[in-house]
């Protein structure tokens, strides 16, 4: 008797895993485990993080919300399904670095993505939606602060 643990992307796109369950559902007992919810990702977001902004974090939590729901829509423009290991790494940067504009803490996680102009362009309508890319000094240099 033993039970054994396996973490997986789901199928698809670049870096999004195996078909697990099509390789070996019939075997195992297979079960999906989604995103934790708004209030399970601030209060995740507030141990890592507990002098950065109350609003900011929440700003965050929905951005990369919205990134993911933008993941799974037929278009195509956003593959990547930023993960809360992103959002982690965000909040720690902003927790560590608190003087960092949120776009300049943003520019990690973005960067490669940017390189595709459609991406890039879905990504901008995403983050302009949520408050963000929408300065002057942004809209001009964006390239260099994304």
């Amino acid at each position: 008797d033993f039970r054994l643990v396996v973490l997986a992307n789901r199928p698809g796109g670049l870096f999004l895993g195996n078909d697990f369950f099509g390789a070996c559902g019939d075997v195992f007992s297979c079960h999906v485990i989604d995103n934790p919810d708004l209030q399970s990702q601030m209060e995740l977001l507030r141990s890592v993080a507990p002098d950065v902004n109350e609003d900011d974090l929440m700003l965050l939590c929905e951005l990369f919300e919205d990134l993911r729901n933008a993941s799974q829509t037929s278009d195509g423009a956003l593959e990547y399904p930023y993960s809360l290991r992103e959002l982690v790494k965000v909040a720690k940067h902003l927790q560590k670095f608190p003087k960092t504009p949120m776009e300049a803490a943003l520019s990690d996680i973005f960067s490669f993505d940017f390189q595709c102009r459609e991406t890039k362009l879905a990504l901008m309508k995403v983050l302009k939606r949520h408050g963000l890319a929408t300065t002057e000094q942004t809209s001009q240099n964006r390239d260099d602060m994304l």
